[in-house]
């Protein structure tokens, strides 16, 4: 399944990518957006499971 995101989307996403910083911090955001990209990997993919786990 391809996920598509809107412009509206994304930048609400980046606006609390920008509040999760100045909140918490670079590293907490960074995280944060590393987790929301593995949940979007997760329901791409047709298995339902990561790409690096299929080893």
């Amino acid at each position: 399944m391809q996920v598509f995101v809107t412009p509206k989307a994304e930048r609400n996403f980046d606006s609390i990518v920008d509040y999760i910083k100045y909140k918490w911090g670079e590293r907490t955001a960074k995280e944060f957006v590393q987790k929301t990209d593995e949940i979007f990997q997760l329901v791409e993919s047709p298995n339902g499971r990561l790409n690096e786990d299929k080893n």
